[in-house]
């Protein structure tokens, strides 16, 4: 009961049960109205660039479930963390040996930070120089520090 409360009264990265009043996209995510909006936000900026189910994601640091809420494909590990870029960057470079990555659809990118060299350089591998083939994406009234990068061609 004791596990069953605290995940339910004070869930992992969200303000809590009695706060989250706002379901947000397909995936029965309930969030703050303000969280939600910023959300929301990033789901509007983002929409040009992303045919749901096929445009490829890579995002840092436990932020996997924003390549699933905005409808994209996860770029290698869908969990990474900023103790282990060389972890991060070996999956991503064996996701494009593999054929995994559509070497043809330029992702769009969703960094909390300045990725580490080595999953630039595997960006690279996969065919996506970073910073030179992107641009970053404002987005007004989106989430707080997450930088959006999409494709310097579009």
């Amino acid at each position: 009961a004791i596990a069953g409360t605290t995940t339910m009264m004070s869930p992992f990265k969200t303000t809590g049960y009695r706060s989250d009043t706002v379901s947000v996209g397909a995936l029965g995510v309930r969030l703050s109205p303000e969280v939600a909006g910023q959300y929301a936000a990033l789901q509007r900026a983002l929409a040009p660039y992303v045919t749901p189910g096929v445009t490829p994601m890579f995002t840092l640091d436990e932020r996997a479930g924003l390549t699933y809420l905005l409808g994209g494909v996860p770029m290698g590990s869908t969990w990474t963390d900023s103790g282990t870029p060389e972890r991060t960057a070996g999956i991503l470079e064996l996701a494009c040996r593999n054929g995994d990555v559509d070497r043809g659809r330029p992702p769009v990118l969703l960094f909390n930070r300045t990725p580490d060299p080595a999953v630039t350089h595997a960006l690279g591998v996969c065919g996506f120089a970073f910073p030179r083939d992107f641009r970053a994406l404002h987005v007004a009234g989106g989430p707080p520090g997450i930088r959006v990068y999409v494709t310097a061609t579009s």
